[in-house]
C-alpha cells in the first residue's frame, strides 16, 4: 500500500508534472533539464525501444516538437502515490498533431516514476500507454 505524502509533496508532484508538461508544449523543452534526473529512462509505448539519460530524454521531447505542430493537447489531474523518497504520478492525455502533412489523435496514460534526493523531486523514469486508435 502506498505511503502517506509528506506535507506539500501532493502539490510539488502536482506542479512538477505541470511544469514538465508545460515546458514541452511551449516549445521550453530545455526547461525540461532542471526536471529530469541525470539517469533519466523514457521507455517508448509498447516497451519497443529507451531512450537514456537526461540529455537524451530531453532531446526526445525537443525532436517531437519540432517535427509536430500540436494542434490541442489536454492532460486529466495527476494520481500520484509516494513511497518514501519515491512517487509515481499518472494522468491521461488527449492530444491532435500534424506531422508531416498528416493530422493524428492520439489518447492514453502517461506513467512517471519520480525519486526526490536532496529534498528535490526529479523525473526518473517515464513511459505512455497508448489507448487503441477508435
Amino acid at each position: 500500500m502506498p505511503a502517506p505524502a509528506k506535507a506539500g509533496d501532493g502539490e510539488a508532484l502536482r506542479k512538477l508534472v505541470q511544469n514538465i508538461n508545460h515546458a514541452w508544449r511551449s516549445g521550453r523543452t530545455d526547461d525540461l533539464n532542471r526536471y529530469f534526473h541525470d539517469d533519466m529512462v523514457i521507455v517508448a509505448p509498447g516497451f519497443a525501444q529507451r531512450c537514456e539519460g537526461r540529455a537524451a530524454c530531453v532531446a526526445s521531447y525537443a525532436e517531437f516538437v519540432s517535427q509536430a505542430k500540436v494542434h490541442k493537447c489536454h492532460e486529466s489531474e495527476p494520481a500520484i502515490d509516494f513511497w518514501g523518497d519515491t512517487a509515481v504520478a499518472s494522468f491521461i492525455w488527449d492530444i491532435e498533431y500534424e506531422m508531416k502533412g498528416t493530422v493524428s489523435r492520439e489518447t492514453g496514460r502517461d506513467i512517471f516514476v519520480f525519486a526526490r534526493a536532496s529534498g528535490t523531486w526529479l523525473a526518473v523514469w517515464r513511459t505512455m500507454l497508448l489507448d487503441p486508435p477508435q
